[in-house]
């Protein structure tokens, strides 16, 4: 199964939790990829001339 090349995603459940800097180290990747992805939709909306949310 190729799931790496489709847009089929799996649960991937922890038996034990990380360290908290792991925890934290993900978190903050998360964030900063959110914040791109709303910084290049805000991009894209001033270029079409769309209102931003």
């Amino acid at each position: 199964m190729q799931l790496g090349q489709s847009n089929i995603r799996v649960a991937d459940y922890l038996t034990a939790l990380p360290s908290q800097q792991v925890l934290q180290e993900k978190l903050h990747k998360a964030v900063e990829i959110a914040r791109h992805k709303m910084e290049q939709r805000d991009f894209l909306n001033t270029k079409t001339g769309l209102p931003s949310d």
